[in-house]
């Protein structure tokens, strides 16, 4: 029995060194040992326990069951914004929104979708302006089933409508959902019914999502800034003249969009380090959004705020967004005052970070 225990007992940390170097022997070591150029080497970092990694030093890692690679500075966030060819859109899971969606293709499939990207004020108005659905018991039960992440649900209800549409005119445009089923290739191909659905799906969630969680932050983080009715002081209008750079602010601080993900479709170079072909990038907005060294050296550059991601990708709905916070944030500011009623709430992060009462507040008329 002691035999058995001494074995056992010495077994444990060799298979604690086996585990913590299983991904850096299965994954990095051929990266390095097909390399030609010494001088060129991968990201400093440790791949860690398989499908764990490295959780906390977002470096060369291994992350959502894959070799990853974190991405958290202004200057490589713009390099890889700016090459769309090598860098390709690669969520960790795309099955609620759908493959053909305008956040999954990319190249020419994703300029022809995002010129008909638009945004609406509310959940009813999205669901008029893409499928003319009127408010009622059938728009909440869409709202509900997106929150639950219930995609064939979603789908069944969605699907009914471009085959009641295949009987109309064809020059006849309505909605987003018109628009986009007339959408043609260079061969003058249209869309499937399926990439029509996966559009349509993603834009509602998109268009309400986004604007809904900037108005909460937006209500949650200007009532903890100042003492309840404290007075607007010179500094105060100084550092901040316009309504928009509340709601910039706002954005900012929210970090809605945390992370972009990047799948490298060939060996890059960059300053001295190699990013291999099949890895994943993952730029983490989020360390740049709230890094104070970056905010204060990079706040005049686009590459230090990306709140919307970057160059060809940005989303085609930011203006809108920013209009509607600032539009809300003007009625509400010359029209009502108000408190949070719990200022110390705890946060849940997934899927979207928010305090855990989801922002109860008390409002009154000024």
């Amino acid at each position: 029995m002691g035999a058995v225990l001494g074995w056992i007992l010495g077994l444990i940390p060799l298979l604690g060194w086996l585990l913590w170097w299983w991904n850096e022997i299965w994954y990095a070591w051929p990266v390095e040992r097909r390399g030609t150029n010494a001088s060129v080497k991968l990201p400093p970092g440790q791949m860690g326990f398989p499908f764990f990694g490295e959780i906390f030093t977002f470096l060369w890692t291994h992350l959502f069951g894959s070799p990853s690679i974190m991405a958290c500075f202004p200057s490589i966030s713009k390099f890889i914004f700016r090459d769309e060819d090598a860098f390709l859109p690669e969520w960790p899971n795309v099955d609620l929104v759908g493959r053909n969606s305008v956040v999954a293709v990319h190249g020419k499939a994703h300029a022809r979708l995002r010129s008909f990207v638009l945004n609406a004020l509310t959940f009813e108005i999205i669901g008029k302006l893409f499928m003319s659905f009127e408010p009622g018991p059938q728009l909440d039960e869409v709202y509900w089933l997106l929150h639950e992440m219930c995609r064939k649900k979603v789908e069944a209800i969605f699907e009914v409508e471009p085959e009641k549409r295949k009987s109309q005119s064809e020059e006849t445009v309505t909605d987003l959902m018109d628009g986009i089923r007339q959408i043609k290739d260079e061969e003058g191909k249209k869309l499937s019914d399926q990439e029509v659905l996966d559009n349509i799906i993603i834009l509602v969630i998109a268009g309400y999502e986004s604007t809904a969680l900037a108005s909460l932050w937006a209500i949650y983080y200007i009532p903890i800034q100042n003492k309840n009715g404290e007075f607007i002081t010179s500094e105060d209008v100084s550092n901040m003249n316009y309504t928009n750079k509340v709601a910039e602010e706002t954005l900012r601080l929210a970090y809605i969009g945390a992370f972009k993900f990047r799948l490298v479709a060939r060996d890059i170079n960059y300053k001295g380090y190699r990013i291999p072909k099949g890895r994943k990038v993952i730029l983490w907005l989020q360390y740049l959004h709230t890094n104070p060294e970056i905010i204060v050296q990079g706040s005049a550059k686009p590459e230090a705020y990306q709140v919307f991601g970057g160059e060809s990708r940005i989303c085609a709905e930011n203006m809108l967004a920013r209009m509607q916070l600032a539009i809300l944030l003007h009625h509400l500011s010359v029209g009502y005052k108000w408190e949070l009623l719990n200022p110390d709430a705890d946060f849940f992060y997934l899927p979207h970070r928010a305090p855990a009462d989801k922002v109860e507040v008390s409002f009154s008329k000024l």
